[in-house]
């Protein structure tokens, strides 16, 4: 970002977050504030920017929002030392390639510059929400179970909203496993 280098999450199940000293930096006024839930159900406040461009690999996005929030507070984020998260909003306009064997994500909004020589690759079709955070159906066996959100900040990359496991039958007869306590966090 003009010239810097700053480290970056890239999450799925999140919007687009940069530090208070990024967006001090940058200079772009706060456009306006709106309530945030993270993954651990906690409620904040949050300024919220409007990013006039971004540009990741071949992919431009225009007028982006972005939330500041500072990440030295939260002692998870804290340790990982990161300036910002490459949220789902990002993603509403183009197409993401993850190669997970050799560790790159790559941007473009052009499907024919995306590699597909590899062919242990798949495409994943989806259904998003306003955030533009990844819902799909995952299939186990002969049953399908829907909204299930593609979260890549997520360990265990499917997670699947609890309020959503009570309302629909499709998850009855499925155990999960809950976590609860220190181990979870969000913003």
């Amino acid at each position: 970002i003009e010239g810097e280098i700053y480290r970056f999450i890239f999450d799925t199940g999140a919007p687009n977050v940069i530090t208070p000293e990024i967006a001090s930096k940058l200079s772009f006024p706060s456009s306006r504030k709106g309530k945030v839930k993270d993954s651990a159900a906690k409620t904040q406040e949050l300024n919220f920017i409007t990013v006039p461009q971004i540009k990741l690999g071949e992919a431009i996005f225009k007028n982006t929002t972005a939330a500041i929030s500072k990440f030295n507070q939260n002692i998870y984020l804290n340790c990982l030392n990161v300036d910002g998260i490459i949220g789902a909003n990002l993603m509403r306009h183009t197409l993401v390639q993850i190669d997970y064997i050799n560790k790159i994500i790559r941007f473009s909004d052009d499907e024919s510059k995306l590699i597909t020589s590899n062919t242990d690759g798949f495409k994943v079709p989806f259904t998003t929400t306003a955030q533009a955070s990844p819902h799909i159906t995952l299939k186990i066996g002969t049953k399908n179970y829907p909204t299930c959100l593609l979260d890549t900040g997520y360990s265990g990359f499917i997670s699947i909203d609890i309020e959503e496991r009570k309302k629909n039958p499709a998850f009855n007869d499925v155990t999960f496993n809950e976590k609860h306590g220190s181990t979870t966090s969000g913003l």
